[in-house]
């Protein structure tokens, strides 16, 4: 597998991600792929290039805003299925402290989160939490 989570839409191209594909599976974290830095300020944005590298990855890692934003769609089981219809095959939406939602194939699983004893700072938890899925997943399956 190769993981990808751009910060910004220009940290990574559509030809990068055609490249991969012929090659790996890809892993994507598409934030970056939606987000556009605008003088000092940080926007959304749809881009065709967003919904292009979706179609190649095996497994997609995103939290519920950026799926709805991707989508149109607040239903976070439709917005996952619309996605998987535009050729993304697996996804992974993290709901914050209500855990995760794992769309795998045609079958649809909800991960309870865990509290922390003491909440200090949440940065990197949806990377440690993609890194330990497809540690686990590599321990269940043949494919990773």
């Amino acid at each position: 597998y190769v993981v990808l989570g751009p910060l910004f839409h220009h940290d990574i191209t559509a030809e990068l991600v055609d490249a991969l594909y012929k090659r790996t599976k890809i892993v994507l974290a598409p934030q970056g792929l939606i987000r556009y830095l605008h003088g000092e300020e940080i926007i959304w944005r749809q881009d065709r290039n967003a919904y292009h590298a979706l179609a190649n990855a095996m497994y997609v890692f995103l939290d519920q805003h950026e799926l709805a934003f991707l989508t149109y769609e607040y239903n976070i089981s439709k917005a996952a299925r619309k996605l998987q219809r535009r050729g993304a095959k697996n996804i992974v939406v993290t709901l914050g402290s209500e855990g995760s939602m794992l769309f795998i194939g045609d079958e649809q699983h909800h991960i309870r989160a865990y509290k922390p004893r003491k909440l200090v700072d949440p940065t990197g938890a949806g990377d440690s939490y993609l890194a330990g899925y497809l540690c686990a997943t590599s321990f269940f399956t043949d494919e990773v």
